[in-house]
């Protein structure tokens, strides 16, 4: 009886006590989903946000010294009007290359080698000009960097990589570090060093760098270590920098090493990207054209001239000019310089430059990037030009003192056919001077 009483008993104690273990098992469950709930919905502090530049490639440690990005200010930063980033990085529209997942990963900076680009971005300026204890402990550091030979290129890699640098304007200052620029240094310093890794930097920096000066030594590097595989890189980005410049967002760098790749690796196209660049850069771009190879730019010279609009536009003097300093070398710019002078289309004021080209001064880039400063530079008889306008700076160089006498009797010819074309006052007294010129050459 007792027994039979007892049974229920236990079964309802049984019950009961399930229950109460599948409901702490729901508390327990339910709790934990609230964790995980408020783990993923509550903003963790304690980590930094995300941000839309890509983090470095290299961690650095807390004993290493930073170069700080453009948006940072730091007490080591030199002074803004002597150290600033460099123009925005272009955009390429050239597809990067792919990344091979089974390549090896970008080698990290030794702390030496990152020690090294650092204190050489440290460099105190901005109080005057560098000193010969400032330049002479920086050549220092240079020297140790490019001592580390290959070890070295990680280091610059990744400073280059921050759009950074340090310019030194004054020419004493170029000078005494024998550069214009830290990064420029530093691209010297790894092409030196050369290899591999040094030419895969070179064309990363030619995809992205928008500085005329850069993107011309980078060409002149990649030149020299493959001849002729990376023009089309060097003309795509000079044409991209120079796009740049044309829409506004520009620093007012000089763009004529951009004309220099255009006029060395562009091939017969290059007259087309410099005809586009004569609103603006109305020196420079007859300049190079007449500079380009083979004759290539005559054509547009002579088109120019035909213009009916072409007295009216900014520029014309110098295009009738590049036309006369074209003369010796190509029939076809002369007889359009001897017709425009008959339907007396040349303004008086485009006359004095005709006559000196005619006699053998010629017009170029005031700072070469690609080639030599002409020989003649230096004499006093040369006048150098800086146009405010886009920033255009060239020389007027004298005639040569080795002009043959075969070459002295043929612009004299010159000289008299365009006297026999034209009544103009000015005209007249600007060739009769070329021509007594030339005359006291022959003696």
């Amino acid at each position: 009886m007792n027994r039979d009483c007892g049974a229920p008993e236990r079964v309802s104690r049984r019950s009961i006590a399930g229950g109460i273990n599948a409901g702490v098992l729901m508390i327990v469950a339910a709790a934990a989903l609230v964790v995980v709930l408020a783990a993923w919905f509550i903003p963790k502090h304690n980590q930094p946000a995300l941000v839309t530049e890509p983090a470095p490639a290299i961690n650095q440690t807390a004993a290493e010294p930073q170069v700080v990005s453009p948006s940072q200010v730091s007490q080591d930063e030199p002074p803004a009007e002597t150290k600033r980033t460099t123009l925005k990085p272009r955009v390429s529209s050239v597809p990067a290359a792919e990344v091979n997942p089974s390549s090896p990963p970008r080698p990290e900076p030794s702390p030496m080698t990152r020690q090294l680009v650092t204190s050489l971005s440290q460099l105190d300026v901005g109080h005057g000009p560098i000193t010969a204890e400032q330049a002479g402990a920086w050549k220092q550091t240079l020297q140790q960097l490019a001592d580390q030979k290959g070890a070295a290129i990680p280091a610059i890699r990744e400073f280059l990589e921050k759009n950074l640098d340090i310019n030194f304007d004054a020419e004493g200052d170029r000078k005494m570090m024998g550069a214009s620029s830290l990064r420029l240094a530093l691209l010297d310093t790894m092409q030196k060093i050369g290899g591999p890794e040094a030419m895969e930097v070179s064309l990363q920096m030619m995809q992205t760098t928008a500085d005329p000066v850069e993107i011309a030594a980078l060409a002149r590097y990649l030149e020299q270590a493959d001849p002729g595989r990376y023009r089309d890189t060097a003309v795509n980005a000079a044409r991209e920098a120079l796009n740049l410049a044309s829409s506004g967002q520009w620093d007012g760098r000089d763009i004529s090493p951009l004309l220099e790749v255009l006029k060395q690796y562009g091939g017969p196209s290059a007259a087309q990207d410099l005809q586009k660049l004569g609103k603006t850069w109305f020196d420079y771009a007859p300049m190079v054209l007449a500079a380009l190879p083979d004759g290539a730019g005559v054509p547009a010279l002579i088109q120019w001239a035909r213009s009916p609009e072409a007295s009216a536009m900014s520029g014309n003097d110098i295009y009738l000019r590049m036309l006369a300093q074209t003369s010796a070398q190509y029939t076809e710019a002369f007889d359009t310089l001897v017709e425009q002078a008959a339907a007396n289309r040349i303004p008086a004021s485009a006359w004095p430059g005709i006559a000196a080209a005619i006699g053998g001064s010629t017009l170029e880039l005031a700072n070469p990037a690609l080639e030599s400063v002409s020989p003649l530079a230096p004499r006093s008889e040369t006048r150098k030009y800086h146009i405010a306008s886009g920033n255009q700076n060239f020389l007027d160089l004298p005639p040569p003192d080795d002009m043959s006498a075969d070459l002295i009797a043929a612009r004299l010819k010159y000289v008299d056919r365009l006297l026999a074309s034209t009544s103009n006052p000015g005209a007249v007294q600007a060739l009769q001077n070329t021509r007594a010129a030339l005359l006291a050459r022959s003696r």
